[in-house]
């Protein structure tokens, strides 16, 4: 091959692979385009997301708040009727079929004036959910105001809390998670729907906390943590072991330094 022929393939061999360059760099730009064109709108989507939960969590605060403020002795007396008309342990959520007698009984009214504020047994039980969702809510704002230092003590003290609570007779659970789980076949409940909106105000409630306490990522971590909360409950319910509160409490502050 003589020199001109190997400068003539050589130039050919250039001039491919600066059109392969070229095609690259017109993939990589759209790529970026279509990044950039995107990202925005989901980034726009997740802030709106955590705004209304965010929101939902003050109105609820401040609801609580109201309550407790307006009748100091209503924290006692929704946790009395609570416990005694809704957590006995032989009767779930669902099977309040023919008591509502007892319940006007207990609550000193009739039948007939019960039926004027509830139309059904299901708005009953929305609304003595909704009351306890938003005075529960109100409480962990107030221990979560107790908790000072390290943000691994908080985590720490969360978990042996739920170790703690565990630990009672005949404890059975987050009566939310089971709610749901009695009306699972009843996706339009009421009650579900209060309970969804508390599961989200806790979630709302840890992303918030970790954001003041200047945690990276604390919408993902809050999350991350309610789930080990959920998992640890679930398998504590199980086995009876404890110890599954200690190990989630470990798992979530590894969650925190990564």
């Amino acid at each position: 091959m003589t020199m001109n022929g190997t400068w003539q393939t050589w130039k050919k061999g250039i001039g491919a692979a600066l059109a392969l360059l070229l095609v690259a760099d017109l993939a990589l730009a759209f790529f970026l385009w279509e990044t950039s064109r995107q990202g925005p709108e989901e980034m726009r989507a997740q802030r709106d997301r955590l705004a209304l939960q965010a929101k939902l969590l003050r109105a609820d605060l401040q609801r609580g708040e109201k309550i407790r403020a307006s009748l100091p002795q209503v924290g006692v007396d929704c946790d009395r009727f609570y416990n005694g008309s809704f957590l006995d342990a032989s009767n779930g959520y669902s099977q309040i079929d023919s008591d509502l007698d007892a319940i006007a009984a207990k609550a000193g009214i009739t039948k007939r004036t019960l039926y004027d504020h509830f139309r059904s047994k299901d708005e009953l039980l929305a609304a003595v959910f909704d009351l306890h969702h938003v005075l529960a809510i109100a409480q962990i704002e107030r221990w979560g105001q107790r908790v000072s230092g390290a943000t691994a003590r908080m985590i720490d003290r969360v978990f042996a809390d739920l170790a703690g609570w565990a630990a009672r007779p005949r404890w059975s659970g987050p009566g939310f998670s089971r709610l749901v789980m009695e009306l699972a076949d009843l996706p339009g409940h009421p009650a579900r729907a209060i309970a969804s909106r508390h599961k989200a105000a806790v979630e709302a409630w840890f992303a918030r906390e970790l954001a003041r306490r200047k945690v990276a990522a604390p919408q993902a971590r809050a999350r991350e943590i309610v789930l080990l909360l959920e998992g640890a409950t679930a398998l504590m319910l199980i086995h009876g072991d404890r110890g599954y509160a200690t190990a989630a409490a470990h798992a979530a502050k590894q969650l925190l330094v990564r």
